[in-house]
């Protein structure tokens, strides 16, 4: 139930995002880059707050990380292919077509 509410956020507040992947404990998200980095990092922890407080699980995610430019193409594809296998290495599933909450399909 908190990966449908968080992915259903995700998606209306940032519809721009290149990727979103919504894992048990952590998310990824690529966006484009912005010069309103702090209001976008405000956005992103308002939502896992949002699911943290109706869970009543305050601890339900990791720390959010300090954001990270992607440099060229070349990185664009890496962080993709990463970000989209992460469920399959964490054995949730065979195949990231089968991972309801990523942008992948």
């Amino acid at each position: 139930l908190q990966a449908s509410q968080v992915w259903h956020a995700l998606r209306r507040i940032f519809p721009e995002a290149t990727s979103v992947v919504v894992m048990p404990d952590h998310i990824h998200i690529l966006l484009p880059s912005t010069d309103e980095c702090d209001r976008t990092r405000a956005q992103l922890l308002g939502v896992m707050g949002s699911v943290s407080r109706r869970t009543g699980l305050p601890h339900l995610w990791q720390a959010l990380g300090q954001p990270r430019p992607v440099n060229n193409r070349d990185h664009l594809r890496r962080t993709l292919r990463y970000t989209f296998l992460n469920p399959c290495r964490a054995h949730l599933v065979r195949d990231p077509l089968e991972w309801p909450w990523s942008t992948y399909r």
